[in-house]
């Protein structure tokens, strides 16, 4: 009894770090980009956003979007690393180990894709498509990983017994804020997207759902 009540701990200690390194992120980003961080805060239902911050959004480096860029990894490493615990694999890592694992492999898969999307972006001639998808997407997942973050925040500190309702409220949340930034891509861009619309086939297939479902099944064949 000793001892699981001792692991415990010690898998909450590295939680700990990425909760606090999360909120020093925010801290920094409030503290340095406050205008354009509440913008952003706002933009589900205001264009100002995306119309005042275009030009340094379509750049690749930019304090502002490294800094989202991490927590958003941060939060969504946490989230896989306790999705993978719980419902997909009954072996016990080390909570660190799968952890850094995790978000290296999230990282290197977000960044390769994005430079493979953009080589098949300059293929078939739709840049500026791929563009625009990529800030809005981009920052509606931003906000999604703001969401998440108060319901990792009580999975991971939470009583043991409350847990498996927790992690299956957060997956439900997750599915939803998925399937609503597709929405709002979508909605936001029908007109491009008709009018483009085989380029933008091309870019779900290729882009968006075969990467999706490759992770998927190496993580269950793991």
């Amino acid at each position: 009894m000793g001892i699981g009540i001792e692991r415990s701990f010690e898998n909450n200690d590295i939680y700990t770090i990425v909760f606090v390194t999360i909120l020093l992120c925010l801290t920094a980003i409030k503290l340095k980009y406050p205008k354009k961080f509440h913008a952003m805060l706002t933009s589900v239902y205001s264009k100002a956003f995306f119309l005042d911050y275009e030009n340094e959004l379509k750049t690749n480096f930019s304090g502002f979007k490294i800094l989202l860029f991490l927590v958003q990894n941060l939060v969504f490493s946490v989230f896989f690393t306790k999705v993978y615990q719980m419902k997909i694999s009954e072996d016990r890592f080390q909570d660190w180990q799968l952890l850094r694992t995790v978000f290296l492999g999230l990282t290197v898969f977000i960044i390769a894709k994005h430079l493979i999307s953009l080589v098949v972006a300059n293929i078939f001639n739709f840049v500026e498509l791929f563009k625009g998808f990529h800030i809005q997407k981009f920052t509606y997942l931003k906000l999604c990983s703001l969401v998440m973050l108060p319901l990792l925040w009580f999975m991971v500190y939470s009583d043991i017994v409350y847990k498996p309702f927790l992690m299956s409220l957060s997956i439900g949340v997750f599915i939803l804020l998925m399937a609503l930034t597709a929405v709002f891509v979508v909605f936001r861009n029908n007109k491009v997207i008709i009018e483009n619309l085989f380029y933008f086939i091309v870019y779900l297939c290729t882009l968006e759902i075969v990467p999706i479902l490759l992770i998927f099944k190496i993580a269950v064949d793991k």
